[in-house]
């Protein structure tokens, strides 16, 4: 059982579940597509500090 489930792993999607992840609910994050995805109307530069972001919160 979760705290919490996010339906879309975009921006908004993975800002949640990291804020949700810092406050201890436990959290599934459901994504249809290949993660990361590249949306075209987000373009190749938010895609990159998009990734740059991810990286830094998994790091220790």
């Amino acid at each position: 059982m979760y705290d919490l489930i996010i339906v879309g792993g975009g921006p908004s999607g993975a800002s949640a579940g990291q804020t949700a992840g810092k406050r201890g609910l436990s959290t599934l994050l459901i994504e249809k597509e290949n993660f990361p995805r590249y949306n075209p109307v987000e373009g190749l530069f938010l895609l990159i500090v998009y990734l740059a972001w991810i990286s830094s919160c998994l790091s220790p």
